[in-house]
């Protein structure tokens, strides 16, 4: 069923969100607000994919609402990793111009 997925999807969602090191970064680069105000938001969409589960997935008109939170679910879950790839490319490259500073010390 979609709306099972799509409550999945969320709940995928929230467990990335929900990390220390995202809360870190999102400090970092000043979004840290925002991703607050995102995870309530996410809160009340995750609740509202379960009632609906259960509730009124006979009702055709909700199931395209549906598909669209599912879509942007998809979107705000491909940011995230794309979030965290970015993070640990720049842990790399630091790391990488720290391991290059410390041999030109040594010489």
């Amino acid at each position: 069923m979609a709306e099972s997925s799509c409550y999945l999807i969320a709940n995928s969602l929230m467990a990335k969100i929900y990390s220390f090191v995202i809360d870190e970064a999102s400090i970092d680069i000043g979004l840290y607000d925002d991703l607050q105000a995102f995870k309530e938001s996410l809160l009340f969409i995750r609740d509202w994919l379960w009632h609906f589960d259960f509730e009124e997935e006979h009702l055709y008109s909700m199931r395209f609402f549906v598909r669209e939170i599912k879509q942007v679910l998809h979107d705000a879950e491909n940011m995230v990793d794309e979030f965290e790839c970015e993070r640990l490319r720049n842990e790399v490259v630091n790391a990488h111009v720290n391991q290059g500073s410390s041999l030109l010390l040594n010489f």
